[in-house]
């Protein structure tokens, strides 16, 4: 797993953000190292999802947290889990290497994610 920190690194914890995107660049270069004897290797990026690790935080922050999240709502463990079955899987996607997959309700794919329920 990345993190959203290799794509928007976090003021404070660069050690973090570094290591998060080694493991974007550690993706690529291992698919294309790989990919002569058929073995993908692909990368996932988690938005907020709700578990015990995150609880804290969604409660002291989730309202905030939410206007940054499209669709509305924190992610769920199943919501990784059938990102990842579907990457892993030849069937579904043989032909995808080398990438991160943003499992995350759309977070940062727009600057105004709040404009869609105000208009």
């Amino acid at each position: 797993a990345s993190s959203y920190a290799a794509v928007t690194p976090i003021a404070g914890k660069a050690p973090y953000a570094a290591c998060k995107s080694g493991v974007l660049s550690l993706t690529r270069s291992l698919a294309g190292e790989f990919a002569p004897y058929n073995i993908r290797v692909n990368a996932y990026i988690p938005g907020l999802i709700a578990t015990e690790i995150s609880r804290s935080n969604i409660e002291l922050y989730g309202d905030a947290m939410l206007k940054d999240i499209p669709m509305k709502r924190f992610g769920v463990p199943e919501d990784l889990a059938k990102a990842i079955v579907f990457l892993a899987s030849d069937v579904t996607a043989g032909y995808i290497n080398g990438v991160a997959l943003e499992i995350s309700g759309a977070k940062r794919c727009v600057q105004n994610p709040w404009y869609a329920y105000e208009n």
